[in-house]
Parts: structure tokens; sequence; C-alpha cells
């Protein structure tokens, strides 16, 4: 079987095999949100909860990607959206502002607790959603590497006293720190 795929005739098709296995692994997707499915989700999925009295949660927000998404495709849902990295926090905040209605921007990190946090930052690729508080993910040798102290709250803590929203959507996209959110 092997000698048969490993032909030079079909290398078009293994070409085509090795994207396809990728792409169901994740690996890739984040280049478009056609190719991570968000789009047709928020189409087909978040457009029939377009209420006022829903939510769309969106931890590690970034420049606000997926905000831009929901926003665009729904015209009464709100959002939420938490970035603890302050540069694309700025970002996030000064996008959005003529959607002050439906869309609150957080400049704190989910976690399973409330205080601070080390934020480790890689100055090279700070608008990329590369952030993280788990130490291990960045080499500490890199020179563009840098910690910062950043507030977080759980999510529990953060809606404990607010208005009561039924959430329709949790995303939740935190550089290998979605376990302790």
């Amino acid at each position: 079987m092997v000698r048969i795929l490993a032909r030079p005739k079909l290398i078009r098709l293994n070409e085509f095999l090795f994207v396809l296995f990728i792409r169901t692994l994740g690996v890739l997707n984040f280049q478009n949100e056609n190719l991570t499915g968000e789009n047709e989700f928020v189409r087909t999925q978040l457009l029939t909860n377009d209420d006022p009295n829903f939510l769309v949660v969106d931890v590690g927000a970034n420049i606000g990607e997926f905000a831009e998404l929901v926003l665009a495709q729904t015209h009464r849902l709100r959002i939420i959206s938490f970035e603890p990295n302050p540069a694309p926090f700025k970002l996030l905040l000064r996008k959005y502002e003529k959607y002050n209605s439906r869309f609150k921007a957080v400049n704190l990190a989910i976690s399973d607790f409330s205080g601070s946090s080390e934020l480790i930052v890689d100055d090279s690729r700070q608008y990329d959603g590369f952030s993280t508080l788990n130490p291990g993910i960045h080499s500490e040798s890199d020179p563009n590497i840098r910690r910062i102290s950043v507030s977080t709250t759980s999510l529990d803590h953060f809606f404990e006293n607010r208005e009561a929203l039924k959430i329709a959507l949790l995303k939740i996209d935190v550089e290998g720190h979605e376990k302790r959110c």
C-alpha cells in the first residue's frame, strides 16, 4: 500500500490528504473564520438567539476577531470580551466603541481565582493572541518575551452581582489556560 501511495503521480492526492488531516486536527484553521467554522456557527446558531437578553462571553478576545463576527451578523445580541494584555485591549476598545450598547471589553484575565498573575507576552506577536498565563509555552530565552502583572478573576465572581443574562455562548481561547477558567 505504501509503495502505491508513494508514487510521484499521487503527490497531489497526498498533499490534499495531508492538508485535510491537519485541518481536521485544527492546525491552520485560525487563518480565517470560514476554516474555523466560526462564521457558520454564528450564522446558524447565534442568529436564533439574537436577543438583547442573551450574551456571548469571549474569554481571550485578543483584538476582537470573534466579537467582530458576532456584532456584524447579529443585531441585538450582546457580547462581553475579556482580554488581559494591555496592547490588544486598547485596540479592542477603539475598534468596537460604536457598539457600546451591545459590546463591553474587560481588561482582566479569567482564571479559577481572583487576584493577580503573570501574563507572558511575546512583544514580536502582541496582536496575534500569543500571550499566556502558562509558563513553558514560550521560550524564556527569547528576547521578545516579557512578563507583566495582570488582574485575574473567575467568571463566577465577575458575574456574581451583575444583571442576569442568558449566556448564548461561552468562547474560551486562552492559550492553554482553558482548564482553569
